[in-house]
Order: structure tokens, then sequence, then C-alpha cells
């Protein structure tokens, strides 16, 4: 995670190469991952964003709690933290 370089808004952070590997999937290991990260991101960001072209990926997203975007080029997820700067996504 970082602030996402895309975005003129500050507090913007960004979702990068969160992968877990085959035999640990469906164990809650990418929720315990999602959730520390989230947790930390809280602490800086107002939202965070993301990109995937993975559908089962992007279902994973949104169950916790991210909203599907479809009118930005390098974003198809984000999840509101906190107060909102000068528009959102």
């Amino acid at each position: 995670m970082n602030r996402d370089p895309y975005s003129e808004m500050i507090d913007t952070g960004r979702i990068r190469r969160l992968y877990v590997m085959r035999e640990f999937r469906r164990h809650g290991v990418g929720r315990r991952l999602m959730d520390a990260v989230i947790q930390k991101a809280e602490k800086h960001y107002a939202r965070l964003v993301l990109y995937t072209d993975q559908p089962v990926a992007g279902s994973f997203y949104r169950d916790l709690g991210f909203r599907e975007v479809t009118s930005m080029e390098k974003i198809t997820h984000v999840l509101e933290l906190g107060e909102k700067e000068d528009g959102s996504y």
C-alpha cells in the first residue's frame, strides 16, 4: 500500500499486488491480510483504491466492502475509510 500516484488527492492510498498462494486460499488468509492493510490505511488515508482484472479478486474486494468503479481508467474498486476531501470516486 502506498499513496496513489495516479490521484491528485493526497488522502488516497493504493493497494498493489496482494496475492495469496493457491494452497492457502479460502482459509481466511487474504481477509486477515486485508483487515491489517485497511486498519493501517485508516491512520493515513480517507480511501483505498485498487485495480484488478480478475473477477474472483473483484468479488473478494466487494465482500470486504469495496465499491466497484467502472468510470476510472486505473481503478476498479474503492473503499471509503474516512472523511472525504473535495470530490469522490
